[in-house]
């Protein structure tokens, strides 16, 4: 039992560096690296101790996390030839000469992978328990909703209460389409308890949380973002409500009315001209993406079967992006499916091709197994929240593969496959 304590206690102390100590780096790593370190030595020190003697048990992800991380290793392999030239590029794209860059960026890889496969089992180890399972997801939308309150009072004192397209940045993630998925994540998981909460002043205080979570939504302009939070809700809808036509008749006028009221906010506040373009290959974000595709494609056709090294795009890339007149390389393609096509190859792609299958079949056989209401709510949210992410990859970059140079990734993709782990941990408790 002190096993299960400690490894939750960790995992909340990882999830509080993920989502709250971004800024607090050490060089190039952080207290969420202290976390996966001591987790680690955990491991090494009571592999037969309570919860781990079941933390290794081997299961269909676990499996394909494992061939992914071997895929990434041999990639990294089999491109030490090309130390030089991925230094040179970087060289000559920034200006910067930064010492052992390959070596780097292959570490911060191999890390990005470990703590993914730390992440799944951790979560399948600790959520057994209904106790420690809602303990766990209720701190999760607490530190969510530190977040999107600080990102409201920052907003309305650097922009006076204007909604405008990255008119102010988030304080603690950096990233506003970084912090519009934790409010979402905050926001599926607290409608998941609002449907456990009895006291209706508690009931009232959650309302109120969610409320603070939509509206840090709503005014952090990422279209991508919003749009997936959008889907998300609906989906979650229609898995936990049981639609009689009764119910459908008062549903579907509610839905329209609230579509068409959030539209009439963006227009009238302006932000809806942010969305116009969209769909234009005139437009800037477009143009972008479309020269990272054929940057990324060229990359491939050089290196089809392994790639170029997890990450390693920073190193190959020599399309520029010019705005202001001065140019810009990118760090990754701002696509998953690109990204691990040019990366790590046919080899990457196939295997991420049938984890993700295995994700989506794996969560939804556990949703169907679970009995408890309560506990069938917050799966529900994991489950719409995670299979969003994991679809987005054909629009931008990965939440749960990358890319692995950006730090607030490797915190997103920890929790994300924590929550994985903790849908399948709570179907193996059969709970």
């Amino acid at each position: 039992m002190k096993i299960y304590k400690l490894l939750t206690l960790l995992a909340l102390s990882l999830f509080f560096a993920a989502i709250l100590l971004v800024r607090i780096q050490f060089g190039s790593y952080s207290f969420f690296h202290l976390g996966l370190v001591t987790v680690l030595f955990l491991l090494v020190l009571f592999p037969k101790q309570g919860a781990f003697k079941s933390f290794f048990k081997l299961d269909q992800l676990l499996i394909y996390q494992l061939i992914f991380f071997l895929v990434v290793l041999i990639s990294f392999l089999l491109n030490i030839p090309n130390v030089d030239s991925v230094s040179s590029i970087y060289s000559a794209n920034t200006g910067e000469t930064p010492s052992f860059l390959y070596w780097k960026i292959m570490l911060n890889g191999l890390i990005f992978v470990l703590s993914t496969i730390v992440a799944y089992l951790l979560g399948r180890t600790v959520c057994t328990s209904k106790e420690r399972f809602i303990k766990i997801y209720n701190f999760v939308i607490a530190l969510c909703l530190f977040n999107a309150f600080v990102n409201v009072v920052t907003w309305f004192f650097a922009t006076g209460g204007s909604i405008g397209r990255y008119n102010f940045v988030p304080p603690i993630t950096f990233s506003p389409g970084m912090s519009i998925q934790y409010s979402s994540i905050g926001f599926l998981l607290g409608l998941g308890a609002l449907s456990a909460i009895q006291l209706k002043t508690k009931r009232k205080l959650m309302r109120f949380a969610l409320a603070i979570l939509l509206f840090s939504i709503l005014i952090i302009l990422t279209r991508q973002s919003q749009v997936s939070f959008v889907i998300m809700c609906i989906w979650y809808f229609c898995k936990t409500t049981n639609m009689s036509i009764k119910k459908m008749l008062w549903a579907v006028p509610l839905l329209i009315t609230g579509l068409i009221g959030g539209i009439a906010v963006l227009f009238l506040t302006g932000a809806f001209d942010s969305y116009g373009g969209i769909d234009s290959t005139e437009s800037v974000d477009v143009a972008i993406r479309i020269l990272m595709l054929n940057s990324a494609y060229e990359i491939f056709m050089n290196n089809p079967i392994f790639g170029i090294g997890f990450g390693m795009f920073v190193g190959h890339n020599t399309t520029p992006i010019v705005i202001t007149g001065v140019p810009i390389y990118l760090a990754s393609p701002h696509n998953g499916v690109a990204s691990i096509l040019c990366e790590l190859g046919l080899a990457g792609v196939i295997t991420v091709f049938f984890m993700t299958l295995a994700v989506i079949r794996k969560m939804g056989q556990a949703i169907k197994q679970v009995q408890d209401q309560t506990l069938y709510k917050y799966c529900c949210a994991i489950y719409v929240v995670q299979v969003v992410f994991l679809l987005s990859i054909f629009i931008s970059n990965s939440n749960l593969y990358g890319p692995p140079s950006e730090v607030p990734y490797l915190y997103l993709s920890f929790i994300s496959w924590f929550m994985i782990g903790s849908v399948i941990g709570i179907k193996n408790a059969k709970l």
